[in-house]
């Protein structure tokens, strides 16, 4: 537009030589690209509830009893054994989720694995594949979603792994992940949104943020040097209300809210569940402690 006319500004006309550019994909590139299709053609695959869902959340069984086991079983590594032993373990496994996150970032870009993340790092509600459970908590496509979960996961991550151990913390991390995944993906065959697809490891940190938040729940949040001024459970509460808010009313939106939802839900379970079994414990200790202190005290004669 150039300045001048009624009211100031008149509308020049286009430039007749001006025209866009197609830019062409090239042929092994296109190749990748149809490969990557794991639905081929316009029409939804005609599959039952249980075709869609019964796998996943077989999937989701094994995965959820996994995580038990490793948090019943899992055994720190001696100092001489560990790969970084000057680094904290807190700090340790943190680095190592953040390189597996952004390695799994960097192979998204590569053509050869498209297929592979398409098939088996992405929910897809019209045809589901079961590994994708897990599999989808791995990818990110924007660096922009890949920095908000690491910035999270850095925050609360620290905390709930000084507080339960790195078995404890990674169970948490998976299960969370695996749960949030199901729960999106049940909601979206249930709405019959065909055309969404789930990836991302959201479900997992804010699995890992409930837990932390449940366990501490009148603790402070810091964030970057900075003091929230609100309390733990009050940030875990209003932040589960806008997530159930927007999940139930199905707001147009490209958040995965129930995913969200699943792993606070989860977190928030493994939360109370470790708080009731640290009250369960020190109940048993108790006695123990005191009938030692009786029988020492028999044992000691007045002089």
């Amino acid at each position: 537009m150039i300045v001048g006319g009624a009211g100031g500004i008149q509308i020049q006309q286009p430039n007749p030589d001006a025209w866009l550019q197609p830019v062409e994909r090239k042929p092994w590139v296109k190749y990748y690209e149809e490969q990557a299709q794991v639905i081929k053609g316009l029409s939804v695959p005609q599959l039952s509830l249980l075709q869609r869902l019964g796998g996943p959340f077989l999937v989701l069984l094994v995965v959820l009893t996994g995580c038990y086991y490793l948090s019943k079983n899992y055994t720190p590594p001696p100092k001489s054994a560990r790969v970084w032993p000057d680094t904290a373990p807190s700090a340790a496994t943190l680095y190592a989720l953040t390189g597996v996150l952004i390695a799994a970032f960097c192979l998204g870009r590569v053509p050869i694995f498209w297929r592979t993340y398409s098939k088996y790092l992405t929910l897809v509600p019209a045809f589901p594949n079961a590994i994708s459970v897990i599999g989808a908590t791995l990818r990110h496509d924007t660096f922009k979603h890949l920095a908000g979960n690491l910035i999270s996961l850095w925050l609360f991550g620290l905390l709930l792994h000084e507080d339960v151990g790195r078995g404890t913390f990674l169970a948490i991390y998976i299960a969370a992940g695996a749960t949030g995944g199901f729960a999106s993906l049940a909601l979206n065959v249930y709405r019959e949104q065909w055309m969404a697809y789930i990836f991302g490891c959201s479900g997992s940190v804010l699995g890992v943020t409930a837990a932390a938040c449940t366990l501490r729940p009148n603790g402070t949040i810091r964030a970057f040097g900075y003091d929230i001024p609100i309390s733990a459970w009050g940030f875990l509460a209003l932040y589960s209300a806008a997530e159930a808010y927007a999940a139930i009313r199905g707001l147009a939106t490209t958040i995965d809210h129930a995913g969200h939802l699943g792993g606070v839900v989860f977190g928030v379970l493994a939360g109370m569940w470790l708080r009731q079994k640290a009250h369960m414990e020190q109940m048993v200790t108790k006695p123990c402690l005191g009938s030692r202190r009786e029988e020492v005290s028999n044992h000691i004669k007045p002089r």
